[in-house]
C-alpha cells in the first residue's frame, strides 16, 4: 500500500474520497430505512383475520396510537377485509388507553369488541378484536393526503 501511495501521489486523495462516499451513502441509507413508517398498506397485508394481538403488533411493528398526526384525523376507506361495520345508534366506542377503544354495547353497556389504531400522516390502520382474535381490518389514507396528494 505504501508503494503504491508513494508512486500515485493523489491516490491516498482518491481514497479519502472514496471513504467519504461511502460513509455518506451509508448515512443516507440508514436515514431512509429508519423514517419509513411502519403504518402502510404492506404492514396492513401482514394481519391475517384470527390473530392475536401481540400478533398484530409484531406485524406492524408498532404499538397502538397516533404516530405524527392529529388524533382527531379523518380517514377515507381504503380496503377492509372481516367484521369491520358496528352501528353509532347500537355502539359506542370508548377509550381504554391512547389509540385503543373499546365497542360496548348501547343497550348492556358491556364491551362486544376492541377497536386498535394505528396512524400516520399518511395511513392509518384500525383492527377489531374479539376474545382476543382479529374479526375485522380496515386501511384507510389521511384524508388531507387524499385532498392534496
Amino acid at each position: 500500500m505504501q508503494r503504491i501511495m508513494k508512486r500515485h501521489p493523489r491516490a491516498r486523495l482518491w481514497l479519502l474520497i472514496i471513504a467519504t462516499l461511502i460513509a455518506l451513502a451509508s448515512v443516507a441509507i440508514l436515514c431512509f430505512l429508519g423514517s419509513a413508517s411502519p403504518i402502510n398498506l404492506a404492514a396492513f397485508e401482514r394481519i391475517e383475520l384470527g390473530m392475536t394481538r401481540d400478533d398484530v403488533m409484531k406485524a406492524i411493528g408498532a404499538r397502538p396510537g397516533n404516530y405524527n398526526v392529529s388524533p382527531k384525523e379523518q380517514f377515507v376507506l381504503g380496503e377492509h377485509r372481516g367484521t369491520i361495520v358496528f352501528l353509532v345508534t347500537d355502539y359506542e366506542e370508548i377509550e381504554r388507553e391512547t389509540a385503543v377503544y373499546d365497542i360496548v354495547s348501547r343497550k348492556t353497556g358491556k364491551p362486544v369488541a376492541r377497536l386498535w389504531k394505528w396512524a400516520n400522516e399518511e395511513n392509518a390502520i384500525f383492527v377489531i378484536t374479539e376474545d382476543d382474535k382479529v374479526i375485522g381490518k380496515t386501511h384507510s389514507f389521511v384524508l388531507s393526503t387524499v385532498a392534496t396528494g
